[in-house]
């Protein structure tokens, strides 16, 4: 099936680069299809998928801060270690999300993937944090 995919976009890409007579490259091509589809390309990102990835965030933020307003002692209480683990968390976060946003706001369409990365990877960090600790 993949392989199917792969054949269609690629007999797509040639059939739009020879009617277009050369006015986009493949190249050209290729990378505005990725952004539409908000597809990672190399070593960025499309700004539409890092968007998607700061909503998550965002979300996540929600959690993290709210598990970090609980007091450390009584029946309902938070963790010490898990807290390090969230503020870490968030920490990294809150400034990947300041950088991609900073980035769209430029006016560019790409953003690096490791900010994309970044927000991938503490977004779980913290619920799961938060989700599994009493």
């Amino acid at each position: 099936m993949r392989n199917l995919f792969r054949a269609g976009a690629i007999a797509l890409a040639l059939f739009c680069a020879a009617t277009l007579g050369g006015c986009v490259t493949l190249q050209e091509f290729g990378t505005g299809v990725s952004e539409f589809f908000g597809v990672a390309t190399g070593d960025v990102v499309s700004a539409k998928a890092a968007l998607v990835a700061v909503n998550a965030f965002d979300a996540a933020e929600v959690a993290g801060t709210t598990y970090l307003e609980l007091p450390l002692t009584g029946s309902v209480h938070r963790d010490a270690t898990v807290s390090a683990t969230v503020v870490k968390d968030l920490t990294a976060g809150i400034a990947a999300r300041k950088q991609i946003e900073a980035d769209i706001v430029s006016g560019d369409t790409v953003v690096p993937i490791s900010l994309f990365q970044t927000l991938s990877a503490v977004t779980p960090a913290i619920q799961a944090a938060v989700g599994g600790s009493n």
